[in-house]
């Protein structure tokens, strides 16, 4: 019985690890096909990101607890606003983008070269979540105290009570464990392994930063060189 009951929690949490990236981008990609960003990809994210931070931090400001339900239902209600927002907007061509920018010739070895850099940071992430010699009193540390607290009143610590919860001296806006606290409430579990998912999609996301950039720069046949070489940075895959 243990072990059914073991099985379904990690089907569980699976299930809702397919979830959750669809669930946090939806508002954010609404919003760029209504704005008619010129790089989606980036922008889908980067707001998305932006309402979360807002969502928890206006709850914290008014007093409502940081729990599942509150922010989950508030993020049903954005998300539900962005659709609206973009009901009569036309659909970007995500397959279109692709044809666009795919590899072609010698562009291959660069496109193995940034797969493989892609693929050691998941498999990183995976087999030895939240290795950072910090998290364990500063990033994740956070998400999983607000969790317990539900709030944030103790962040940045100002008083000798908020030092009790948050012993570093700190006060950088807290992204990165608000994305944890996304991963932890929309999977319904705090496994360290659950964050993978936030580290693949930063990533992910530099190389489509950096992709953009050296086209711009270098013009359309730089963009698969210069992140194939992201991909060989062994201080970026580390960072």
């Amino acid at each position: 019985a243990a072990q059914q009951t073991m099985i379904e929690n990690v089907i569980t949490v699976l299930s809702a690890l397919l979830l959750a990236p669809a669930a946090f981008l939806l508002p954010g990609w609404m919003i760029s096909r209504r704005l008619g960003s010129p790089a989606p990809v980036i922008t889908t994210f980067l707001t998305s990101a932006v309402l979360w931070f807002y969502l928890v931090l206006g709850y914290d400001t008014v007093g409502i607890r940081l729990a599942a339900a509150p922010l989950l239902g508030g993020w049903a209600v954005i998300s539900a606003g962005a659709v609206w927002l973009a009901r009569k907007t036309a659909a970007s061509s995500f397959l279109g983008a692709w044809k666009r920018i795919r590899p072609r010739g010698t562009d291959w070895i660069w496109f193995t070269a940034a797969l493989i850099g892609l693929t050691s940071i998941a498999v990183r992430a995976v087999i030895d979540p939240l290795s950072g010699w910090d998290n364990g009193f500063r990033w994740d540390y956070l998400a999983r105290a607000l969790l317990a607290q539900g709030n944030l009143h103790f962040y940045p610590p100002a008083k000798a009570a908020d030092f009790e919860l948050y012993a570093w001296c700190d006060g950088i806006p807290p992204l990165v464990p608000l994305l944890n606290v996304w991963l932890y409430l929309i999977t319904g579990s705090t496994l360290a392994v659950v964050t993978a998912v936030r580290v693949l999609a930063v990533g992910l996301l530099t190389g489509v930063c950096v992709f953009g950039l050296a086209r711009e720069i270098w013009g359309w046949r730089g963009g698969w060189p210069a992140v194939g070489l992201l991909g060989t940075s062994a201080l970026l895959l580390w960072g």
